[in-house]
């Protein structure tokens, strides 16, 4: 029995000390590249902690290490070799002009496995496989898909300006931020869930989106994940059973979305089809359209190859699931942002309510006039330039050895842009890059096209970019219609900005007036 005891405990150390050692080899894989870079005094986890750090986003983090080792240097995540960019030249190599090589984004440690599980949604799809996906959500997205929705978006905002009065009428200073998450939770859940009609505060699925963000219960299993990247799928797969034994938020929204789909599904079969009914269709009915099994995905081309235009069940579920989550969140941020902004500036405010005054002339908005708000639209986009909402968007993984720059990059490396550096860029923007000023996008150059990611960029950019943007104007240009954003004593002086994912203002706290 203790010469049991004593094998084990040897065996124990011997395998210690082989991965301490094996570790410690991998650590210096920039340096032996002479690629410079930070040091982490953690020698298993590195700069994953860091990374995903919910009270300091990485894209601070990012541009802190840019500003000491330049625009292109080296970092470790776990085990992961993470190469950072910050030169608009080669973020376009990556996303574009490369884009076989780096079609697969970087992932989280705990993320599904993109050949072996059935359901996988479009964001972590790589290859064919998602090439099929994007082919077959496109539509969803469509100028007539929007054209669609937009008396649905017009509604949802409407109920949520219906409840702001309250507020105005209570001469209350208020968090507005908490009025656009249940906006944002409403639009995307009645377009993409079929919803029937509003349910702003009445909605469970806001705080269980916002726990999926927080990464609730699982940071212990993903700091393992990134310490052992070949047991990846294994330490997924024990997610997926303590979901089952456990509270779990992504369990609770996932059930929530597979009933959705299964009682559209018995819908179906008894003749109910609001395709076939020339009805306002969601985004599960298009879904099931499409649904099929037994789907083979062949190896990525970038070629124009017949795509196959279905998804199973679980894709199905999995697609949802993703909108619910990319819908819900990054709109709600960019709009609170935006509108602390404003406050904070009222001669770019008043400028906007002039705009939208002389183009919605009367109380019914139209798919038309959103467009016609130019002003509106680089108020938006000046936002996300100094506040880039999901960063975390635009990594990508290498599939095959290539050069970037004068790095040689391996098979398995991780790339990162840092964003927030190329937001910034003087050289680019100019001397008033720290500056909140919209009317930079009326005069888009080239370079700051390049150096411009709030959306992600190339064939991977964010498929619902063009729905966050008419939602985030029409909200504008309902509540501006009737009120201005006015700052007050309790006003934040800075955005206290947090999330590891998602860069998430902690409250933004206005007056309404009326106008």
């Amino acid at each position: 029995m203790i010469a049991l005891v004593f094998t084990v405990v040897a065996i124990f150390i011997a395998l210690y000390y082989a991965y301490y050692f094996a570790a410690a080899n991998n650590a210096q894989y920039w340096k032996r590249r002479g690629i410079e870079g930070p040091e982490s005094k953690n020698k298993f986890l590195h700069f994953t902690e860091d990374l995903l750090n919910p009270n300091y986003n990485s894209c601070y983090l990012l541009r802190d290490w840019t500003k000491k080792y330049g625009k292109i240097y080296g970092i470790m995540e776990g085990w992961r070799k993470v190469l950072v960019i910050a030169d608009y030249k080669l973020a376009h190599e990556v996303l574009v002009k490369k884009f076989e090589i780096f079609h697969a984004r970087k992932l989280g440690a705990l993320s599904p496995d993109n050949e072996k599980e059935k359901g996988i949604h479009v964001f972590n799809a790589s290859g064919s496989r998602w090439k099929r996906l994007r082919t077959i959500i496109n539509p969803c997205f469509s100028v007539n898909s929007l054209k669609l929705m937009f008396n649905t978006v017009d509604d949802s905002c409407k109920v949520m300006l219906s409840l702001m009065d309250k507020e105005y009428e209570a001469d209350n200073a208020f968090n507005i931020h908490k009025y656009f998450h249940e906006l944002t939770m409403d639009v995307i859940s009645r377009i993409a869930m079929g919803q029937k009609g509003t349910k702003q505060f009445n909605n469970p699925n806001v705080e269980v989106a916002k726990a999926i963000f927080q990464r609730k219960g699982i940071v212990w299993l993903d700091d393992l994940a990134h310490m052992f990247p070949f047991a990846g799928h294994y330490f997924f797969k024990s997610l997926i059973l303590m979901a089952k034994l456990t509270y779990f938020p992504v369990k609770q929204m996932l059930d929530d979305i597979t009933a959705a789909v299964e009682e559209r599904k018995k819908q179906r079969a008894k003749g109910i089809n609001a395709t076939k009914n020339n009805e306002l269709v969601d985004f599960i009915d298009l879904f099931i359209d499409a649904e099929a099994e037994n789907i083979k995905d062949d190896a990525y081309s970038k070629s124009n190859v017949k795509i196959e235009k279905k998804m199973t069940t679980e894709e199905i579920v999995q697609q949802c699931f993703l909108f619910l989550l990319a819908g819900f969140d990054t709109t709600a941020n960019t709009l609170a942002i935006s509108t602390w902004l404003l406050a904070k500036h009222p001669d770019v405010q008043q400028q906007l309510i002039d705009e939208i005054d002389d183009i919605c002339t009367t109380d019914e908005i139209t798919y038309e006039q959103v467009n016609e708000l130019r002003l509106c639209d680089a108020v938006m986009k000046e936002a996300l330039r100094l506040y880039p909402i999901a960063t975390f968007v635009v990594g990508r993984e290498c599939v095959e050895p290539t050069k970037l720059g004068n790095v040689e990059l391996e098979k398995g490396v991780y790339v990162m842009c840092d964003v927030l550096s190329m937001h910034y860029d003087k050289n680019v923007w100019g001397e008033n890059a720290e500056e909140f000023y919209p009317e930079r996008f009326f005069d888009f150059s080239v370079e700051q096209q390049m150096s411009y990611y709030p959306f992600g960029g190339g064939p991977r950019v964010c498929v619902g970019m063009r729905l966050a943007y008419m939602e985030q104007k029409m909200a504008l240009a309902r509540i501006l219609k009737k009120y201005k954003f006015v700052q007050c004593p309790e006003t934040e002086k800075e955005l206290k900005l947090t999330g590891c994912f998602v860069l998430n203002p902690d409250s933004v706290t206005i007056k309404l007036e009326k106008r």
